[in-house]
């Protein structure tokens, strides 16, 4: 029998103890349990900022992208301007030569 509890059956002092053991354990099993929620908790904060950052880095990076694309289709532009007027002059440069060697 448990101490101080003389007076009570065998089996009534096991079964008590048992559930002060059971009890025990779910405590500690609920502190443990609340301690992984928290941790997991904090995790998930950690990994929704993070998924944040992402997202405005992602959004920064398509900006920057559509700004170099209209860059280069500018430059691109430009480019066959002066392709053009290259090309323009070229053939006014061909005239004249071939005019003065007509003269």
């Amino acid at each position: 029998m448990c101490a101080g509890l003389a007076r009570r059956p065998a089996g009534a002092c096991a079964a008590r103890c048992a559930a002060r053991v059971l009890c025990s354990a779910l405590t500690c099993l609920t502190a443990h349990t609340l301690a992984c929620r928290a941790k997991y908790q904090e995790e998930i904060k950690h990994l929704e900022r993070a998924k944040t950052d992402m997202q405005i880095e992602e959004s920064f990076l398509h900006d920057k992208f559509r700004q170099l694309k209209a860059d280069n289709d500018r430059m691109k532009a430009e480019i066959d301007s002066y392709r053009t007027r290259l090309g323009n002059a070229t053939e006014d440069y061909v005239s004249r030569l071939e005019a003065c060697a007509l003269s």
